[in-house]
């Protein structure tokens, strides 16, 4: 598949699952290097307590590794299979 027609399905998908919380992880980690706990919670809107859920099912996947940074601090990227997703133009 081309990159744009990866770029058209990936802006389709995000059109149909744009509101599913995972999908918006996965939006939020393709445009950074990876965010805290908190931050990546604050930006898809949920509270980070509810984010973990989400995280244990995406890092089951291999689509997400959570890292810790320091004895209170997680960080959250996305896994090195998934990180041509970053090179992607998607609306």
């Amino acid at each position: 598949m081309e990159r744009d027609q990866c770029s058209a399905l990936i802006n389709f998908m995000a059109r149909i699952y744009g509101d599913d919380v995972k999908w918006r992880i996965i939006m939020e980690l393709r445009r950074g290097y990876g965010y805290t706990l908190r931050e990546l919670a604050r930006r898809v809107g949920v509270t980070p307590k509810s984010l973990y859920k989400y995280l244990d099912e995406l890092k089951q996947k291999g689509i997400v590794e959570i890292h810790k940074a320091g004895a209170q601090v997680t960080i959250v990227v996305l896994s090195s299979q998934h990180s041509w997703l970053k090179e992607l133009e998607i609306n």
